[in-house]
């Protein structure tokens, strides 16, 4: 929401309460005060804020933390925030257009059937010729 011409506003960020789980936050971005920024501006909200210098970190904090949100920078050294992001494969029993379309607005890479998971042996690269990456909104991979 904009509060005024050239100032943004983000609007009311709940606190994180007794009754729900445990907030995640993962921050990324190659500037360590940029960083500071967001995790002044955020951390009230999160019970954990965790930082990362680069897309490659990103990955692996994903992993290891299994964020509620991840903030990231698209342009930083060794992996960019859009190739880490690229890495996003939608596997789900729910496989229809309205849900691939949705996948693919998300910037999925892929979608995958639950009913079908043989796909995933070439997008994760484990058959040969395997660098392809099927759009989210066509048929089924």
């Amino acid at each position: 929401m904009f509060t005024s011409p050239g100032r943004w506003h983000a609007g009311p960020v709940q606190n994180h309460q007794a009754s729900q789980p445990p907030r995640k936050l993962v921050i990324v971005d190659d500037s360590a005060e940029m960083r500071r920024l967001l995790r002044r501006l955020c951390a009230h909200a999160f019970a954990e804020v965790h930082e990362c210098a680069d897309g490659e970190q990103a990955v692996a904090a994903f992993a290891a933390q299994r964020p509620d949100w991840v903030l990231m920078d698209i342009a930083m050294a060794r992996e960019d925030g859009l190739s880490a992001t690229a890495r996003i494969i939608i596997v789900s029993q729910h496989d229809d257009v309205s849900f691939r379309e949705a996948a693919a607005r998300s910037g999925a890479v892929a979608f995958v059937s639950k009913h079908d998971l043989n796909p995933l042996r070439r997008l994760l690269g484990l058959e040969p010729g395997a660098t392809d990456f099927p759009s989210c909104d066509g048929p089924p991979v």
